[in-house]
């Protein structure tokens, strides 16, 4: 697809740059901190007052043990709390802004392994530059750490099949596990990369094909054990990462569903209020869920969702095409973006060159970029199945991969321009009088 991997490489020097320009950019939030309502807050408050990993009932006034996040950030935010109780949060967001310099330089490599070394160079500049990823440093939450997360096991699952060495594959599983940690999400293209893996390698036998995923796979669970071993001690039942697909599912799919995290509802005056899904909940029905436990709310909250799906699918399909809308473009409930005409013209132009990025890596070698495309497919029918977020922050996670793709479409539309224009001024037109004047 591009220059191997072993023989073309990006120059240190830039990429030190580079990551030097993302830093310092995430930095410059810390003159802008906002946004510290989440529950990663509350539940990091809870650690640091000696209870544990602790939070309020989503459906009731309980506080207790709960798996309603996942427990990285939580725990790296009691840290910075620890550290700084002046300044609770300014150790967070340094960590936030490392975590961004450290993806832009993951993502360079993973350009490198696949679409060539001007590519990654080219793709991790626009990260650095990025503004929405810029711009939620000042928000708590994984997006920033997921997003690196996400270019950081990619590469190796791409270095673990090209050198089918030993370390490269146990960095990929424990690299999976870790980033579990941070968030379920990110979890789930593994199965669709391991069944890459094992075709990549089909040639060598099926005892070779299947032992580099299978390694993979021990060493991911070994790493996110002690949590999910965690979550049955507190809940009775296995719970892998986190619950919350039921809460996800049924907000999204009800009868008063908009496909994000926000309803609209009639405040009795005629005047319609904005409101998020807690609050837009039946009354019965909340009532009903402050009686279960954590898991059997979600369990429940999931039961009522496809019991609705199933009875209108019109519906349910229409408001489907509205989340992959939302999910791919933007909300139109979502009013805290400061200039959305720039904001429409900015990312149409990515996902344009985006676009011709993956079909022309795909011509040119589909196999090699098939993995490039998982995250992307997995988090898209996750959020249409269940709920977007009004203001983007779900896509943030794959957009490293949306920008190495497009800056793949960059150059190659560069590329086509150039050798247009060499054409041209090589065969001018002559100009020939008419002489019959």
């Amino acid at each position: 697809m591009g220059e191997p991997a072993d023989t073309a490489r990006i120059g240190r020097g830039a990429l030190c740059a580079v990551v030097a320009v993302a830093f310092g950019l995430r930095l410059l939030m810390l003159l802008d901190a906002g946004g510290w309502g989440s529950e990663d807050v509350l539940i990091a408050q809870q650690i640091v007052a000696g209870n544990g990993f602790q939070g309020p009932s989503l459906y009731g006034d309980e506080v207790g043990p709960t798996s309603q996040k996942a427990p990285a950030i939580p725990y790296l935010l009691a840290l910075s709390m620890l550290f700084a109780p002046g300044w609770p949060y300014a150790g967070f967001m340094v960590m936030q802004a490392v975590a961004g310099a450290l993806g832009c330089w993951w993502l360079a490599r993973l350009g490198e392994e696949t679409l060539g070394p001007r590519t990654g160079l080219l793709a991790a500049l626009f990260a650095a530059l990025f503004v929405p990823h810029i711009w939620w440093m000042r928000h708590i939450g994984e997006q920033v750490f997921a997003a690196a997360a996400m270019a950081g096991v990619m590469l190796l699952l791409y270095r673990a099949e090209r050198t089918g060495r030993l370390r490269d594959t146990v960095g990929w599983g424990a690299a999976l596990g870790a980033s579990g940690w941070l968030s379920a999400d990110l979890l789930l293209p593994a199965p669709l990369c391991a069944l890459w893996l094992v075709w990549r390698r089909r040639r060598r036998g099926l005892r070779e094909a299947v032992r580099l995923p299978a390694i993979a796979a021990v060493v991911a669970f070994a790493v996110l054990s002690p949590w999910t071993v965690r979550n049955y001690l507190v809940h009775g039942e296995p719970v892998l990462v986190r619950t919350g697909l039921g809460t996800a599912a049924w907000w999204g799919n009800n009868p008063d569903a908009t496909g994000t995290d926000w309803f609209l509802i009639d405040d009795g005056t005629g005047n319609v209020r904005r409101v998020s899904g807690r609050y837009a909940m039946p009354p019965e029905l909340f009532a009903e869920l402050t009686t279960m436990s954590e898991v059997e709310q979600e369990r429940h909250l999931l039961r009522a969702a496809l019991a609705w799906v199933g009875d209108h699918p019109g519906a349910a399909a229409r408001l489907a095409a509205w989340k992959l809308y939302y999910y791919w473009w933007f909300s139109d409930l979502n009013d805290r973006e400061p200039v959305p005409v720039a904001r429409d013209l900015a990312w149409g132009a990515v996902l344009v060159f985006f676009v011709i990025g993956m079909v022309t890596a795909l011509r040119r070698d589909a196999e090699l970029t098939l993995p490039l495309l998982f995250p992307l497919a997995t988090s898209t029918l996750l959020h249409v199945a269940t709920v977007v977020s009004q203001n983007w922050r779900m896509r943030i996670p794959i957009e490293p991969i949306i920008l190495l793709l497009a800056a793949h479409g960059l150059l190659i539309a560069a590329s086509f321009t150039r050798r247009a224009l060499q054409q041209t001024a090589a065969s001018p037109a002559t100009f020939r009088p008419d002489p019959r004047r």
